[in-house]
């Protein structure tokens, strides 16, 4: 019922994303997983089935518009190449889900699975610093 919950909500995300990736995407962009970790903290910290289930909805969304984030940030670059994009964004995608959940599955064989949501406030650290290289990038393209 939970992952019901959560695919629901990030069909919600996915609205969301499209209404304001148009207005401010590099705002988006940085504000969404500040958010998530926000939530991330709280859900450490306050463990129990009720809230579970209200945060994953709200993570839900929030993931559906990162996920729209991914996919504008990877196919803005390129946007005669819809082919190429797409299939970036699949590639690394996967590559993504490979690594988070081999990383995941280190951190529960060496600790709890409590603990995974602090290898997911990382991943999402190392993901906002990402998303700043990548606007230092396009800055730096624009002067030249």
């Amino acid at each position: 019922i939970v992952l019901a919950i959560y695919g629901f909500s990030n069909i919600i995300g996915n609205y969301i994303a499209g209404k304001t990736l148009v207005k401010n995407a590099n705002f988006t962009l940085i504000l969404t997983p500040l958010i998530m970790i926000g939530f991330y903290i709280l859900l450490f910290s306050f463990y129990s089935e009720i809230i579970l289930i209200i945060f994953a909805f709200i993570l839900g969304i929030l993931a559906g518009v990162m996920n729209n984030g991914t996919h504008f940030m990877i196919s803005y670059p390129f946007p005669k190449a819809a082919n190429f994009s797409n299939g970036l964004f699949i590639s690394v995608a996967n590559i993504g889900l490979s690594t988070g959940t081999a990383i995941c599955g280190l951190v529960i064989s060496l600790s709890d699975t409590r603990y995974i949501i602090v290898n997911t406030i990382v991943l999402l650290i190392l993901g906002i610093i990402m998303i700043f290289v990548r606007s230092r990038i396009e800055k730096m393209k624009l002067r030249f």
